[in-house]
């Protein structure tokens, strides 16, 4: 368990792997179960892999359903994954909360905290979870969301000071371009994404969320090459040729916006998915022909 931990923490990631399943197939203890479990768990989420932490947690539940970090790190895990919903999620929070202090809170719960919404009555939890775990990304941008209207230069000096210590943490970098961006310091957010693509050429995320401050900063022509470059990743990505024909809005391009809009349309249709705002989106542009072409809607006419 030692070397699995040591190894996981040095980025031996397959290493580590090994080791807790190796411990995992010896029939271990109630105590080494949960420990291996939680440190495997935690692997496979920062190898993007949830379904497989999912049925981790789920293993422990079943050998001890009363287990409550088991179940902190299950609904941290299944409230993102539309398993479980918001209020389930509240749930298993507010009964760990009442029922353990926060003297030394397990990983489970901070994950758990940063997976839901922000709350501002939850600022106190917040800023006692981030004294003990300042570093926390999660925690931190619930944080932050909460206090951006009320001080917006505190949560940039708090965010420039994360970053600044974490350097090659890109999570650190998309809390910071999404934050400046929320508080309009769209050159800050610009710099942020620009650093992950610097570590990740090719990461979506990254390249989206920099097309939207492009998009804002009115630097259309750059923000259709992000966006290009995102459907070149992910042909399927219906919210990104969505961008993309708001782009041409934003352009003077009805016509061209008017095509991709109906395709969109019924690229949701052969997935069994309905829109009601696409189509409220595409009758609105279509009205805006009219008007200009002279005509007027029927509805206006008395």
């Amino acid at each position: 368990m030692l070397l699995a931990e040591i190894e996981r923490r040095e980025g031996n990631l397959a290493s580590s792997i090994e080791r807790y399943e190796t411990v995992l197939a010896s029939n271990p203890t109630p105590t080494l179960l949960q420990s291996a479990v939680r440190g495997l768990a935690g692997i496979r989420l920062s190898q993007g892999q949830p379904a497989e932490a999912l049925a981790l947690y789920d293993r422990l539940l079943a050998a001890n359903p009363d287990d409550p970090i088991a179940q902190l790190g299950r609904a941290s895990v299944a409230y993102p994954m539309e398993q479980i919903s918001e209020a389930a999620a509240e749930a298993v929070l507010a009964e760990w909360l009442a029922a353990n202090s926060l003297t030394n809170p397990p990983p489970e719960l901070l994950s758990l905290v940063g997976a839901l919404p922000p709350d501002p009555a939850r600022l106190e939890l917040y800023n006692t979870l981030l004294a003990i775990d300042p570093d926390n990304i999660g925690v931190n941008r619930r944080w932050a969301q909460v206090r951006a209207t009320e001080n917006p230069q505190e949560v940039l000096d708090r965010i420039n000071q994360l970053a600044a210590r974490n350097p090659d943490d890109i999570d650190v970098y998309f809390v910071q371009g999404e934050l400046a961006q929320t508080i309009g310091e769209l050159e800050l957010a610009g710099q942020a994404y620009d650093r992950i693509l610097v570590q990740q050429p090719d990461n979506p995320d990254a390249l989206s969320a920099l097309a939207g401050v492009r998009f804002q900063q009115r630097r259309y022509p750059e923000a259709a090459r992000l966006y290009q470059r995102v459907l070149s990743l992910q042909p399927d990505d219906l919210e990104t040729r969505r961008a993309l024909a708001e782009l041409n809005v934003a352009q003077d391009k009805p016509l061209l916006a008017l095509e991709q809009f109906r395709q969109l349309q019924q690229a949701y249709a052969a997935v069994n998915r309905a829109d009601a705002q696409l189509d409220r989106r595409i009758e609105e542009l279509e009205f805006n022909l009219l008007r200009r072409r002279g005509f007027q809607p029927y509805w206006e006419r008395y």
